[in-house]
């Protein structure tokens, strides 16, 4: 369907037609009246303003016949450009022969303010908290989001977000069997609106209402191996079970080093001196500097692995990419 100029449609669909272009300036300086009056741009989009200073933003065209008027929200949550966009977006659902009120959620979603997403909210409480997490923590915490809660629930406002909605989040983890990523997902998530709440960019933590509907989280005996020859028995079987060559030589220097395994993880080849690995104390849980020994067989490792990844930062690297450290699951 082809609009001319004046406003009207060969199939009967007819767009406002705009008296003025606004500014932002005009906009931003509109002063409330004792009655609510509008200011048009072009196209149908108008900007209707309030008596009690309320500045809404405003679309009429017809569809079918009948004059309709559709919302894209306040100012200056939605700025002119951004309602601009909006109205375009509807007139093309017009063209297609689409009533875009049908669509109104869409049509805000498209201009309304992003701040306010778990996203957005999400990663400016990575940036605050990230400043006291070690580097490996920090990327723990970005990876587990990314992949668990910002596909469902990124794009939403924290205020959309109601405890069903945070629950179906933790239990497609749990689906997978892996109540342990859950907890801690949720754990996260709550912590997330509780910062947006504190920003006043929510009202309500949906996270936090959760717990008691979550799966119980059952834990096995985790006995510790104390004589050599059930150890023996562990670490050859460890050695036999089919995996990548990095993920091998990290479990072994592992087991030569007795040092967590995040720290392993993240170990770089400038760290290593001589027969001494001196690990910096911002990738200590305790952030003191920490010296490890290394002996004939650790140093062994590490000449076998220095071929495959000496080129990059990272001694016992990600399969897939070269410059993250191998995922936590990896050595679990």
């Amino acid at each position: 369907m082809n609009c001319n100029a004046n406003g009207g449609t060969s199939g009967g669909i007819v767009f406002g037609v705009g008296v003025s272009v606004l500014t932002d300036v005009a906009v931003r300086k509109a002063a409330p009246k004792e009655s609510q009056y509008k200011l048009s741009d072009a196209q149908g989009l108008y900007l209707l303003v309030k008596p009690n200073g309320t500045k809404l933003w405003r679309l009429k065209y017809r569809f079918g016949g009948k004059e309709k008027t559709l919302s894209f929200g306040s100012y200056p949550e939605v700025s002119l450009i951004n309602a601009r966009r909006a109205r375009e977006s509807a007139r093309d659902e017009l063209r297609n022969g689409q009533d875009p009120s049908l669509t109104r959620q869409q049509k805000r979603a498209e201009a309304v303010r992003t701040d306010n997403q778990f996203k957005t909210v999400a990663m400016a409480w990575i940036t605050a908290q990230g400043k006291i997490w070690t580097p490996q923590h920090r990327s723990e915490v970005t990876s587990t989001l990314q992949r668990f809660a910002f596909p469902k629930i990124g794009s939403m406002a924290l205020d959309a977000i109601t405890p069903p909605i945070a629950l179906e989040v933790v239990r497609s983890i749990e689906k997978a069997q892996a109540g342990e990523t859950a907890r801690r997902v949720r754990q996260r998530m709550s912590a997330i609106f509780t910062f947006g709440i504190a920003c006043g960019l929510g009202a309500s933590n949906p996270a936090e209402h959760i717990k008691g509907a979550m799966a119980p989280l059952i834990k096995g005996r985790q006995p510790a191996i104390v004589h050599i020859g059930p150890l023996s028995r562990m670490l050859r079987q460890v050695e036999h079970t089919p995996s990548h060559p990095v993920t091998q030589l990290a479990l072994r220097f592992l087991v030569l080093t007795a040092v967590r395994s995040g720290e392993v993880r993240g170990m770089l080849w400038d760290e290593i001196h001589g027969d001494m690995w001196i690990v910096p104390a911002e990738r200590m849980k305790m952030k003191r500097e920490h010296i490890v020994p290394l002996s004939a067989q650790a140093r062994a490792v590490l000449e076998v692995i220095r071929p495959l990844t000496g080129r990059g930062p990272l001694v016992f690297p990600n399969a897939r990419w070269a410059h993250k450290p191998m995922s936590e699951n990896a050595l679990g």
